[in-house]
């Protein structure tokens, strides 16, 4: 149901397994907030890399906590 996954986020951080990208993207699509760490931040890319060719945001590690507190306070979305 679209009205429910516009108020879920899902964040994608080093080390993510790349597989999972259908399902993330499919959330995305469905209207879920989609962030993903930066890949040059990573200890590990593949997963965080996947996510944003699936059309996740890339935000440094510092980034995505005041995104989400944003996004679940404020409505404010990237």
């Amino acid at each position: 149901d679209a009205s429910q996954t516009s108020r879920c986020a899902v964040v994608v951080l080093s080390g993510a397994d790349p597989q999972q990208s259908a399902a993330m993207a499919g959330l995305a699509a469905t209207g879920a907030l989609l962030l993903a760490q930066t890949p040059d931040s990573c200890f590990d890319a593949q997963g965080a890399g996947t996510a944003i060719a699936a059309g996740a945001h890339p935000l440094a590690p510092d980034q995505i906590a005041v995104t989400l507190s944003n996004w679940a306070i404020l409505g404010v979305r990237p």
